[in-house]
């Protein structure tokens, strides 16, 4: 785990006092870039620089609410039927999504089944609630 924003600041202050940067990061413990980074962010952003950040990538596929309702009106209308004919018509629309964006999409916000198509000509839907159901065409 590493060191709070309050302990690198203190680290920072002994070295700094110290005879040689190179000897106080020694006794510190951390290498001398370290130190000079720690120094930089604290000298930029003040203490706040140097609180611990994540390092996990920030999610920008989120998907926007327009599109969103576009998806669940095509869904409610009687020409789309497939999460395939909503994927190709958003397409066509400008609004590239995959056939699977538009059934979590759908699973989320909208309260009736999501249709499938299988090869053998039968549509398939999932309701809210994950039931699997058969419907002839």
């Amino acid at each position: 785990m590493g060191h709070s924003a309050r302990e690198k600041r203190s680290m920072l202050t002994r070295i700094t006092g110290s005879d040689s940067v190179l000897k106080g990061c020694e006794l510190e413990g951390i290498s001398k870039a370290t130190y000079y980074r720690w120094r930089k962010k604290l000298e930029k952003d003040g203490l706040s620089g140097l609180r611990e950040k994540s390092r996990r990538p920030i999610k920008t596929n989120a998907i926007e609410s327009d599109v969103r309702a576009i998806v669940v009106e095509l869904a409610k209308s009687e020409g789309y039927r497939s999460a395939n004919a909503i994927s190709i018509k958003m397409s066509e629309l400008g609004s590239s999504i995959s056939r699977n964006t538009v059934i979590k999409i759908l699973k989320q916000d909208y309260q009736y089944p999501i249709y499938y198509l299988l090869p053998t000509g039968e549509w398939r839907f999932w309701n809210k609630v994950k039931i699997l159901n058969i419907v002839k065409q």
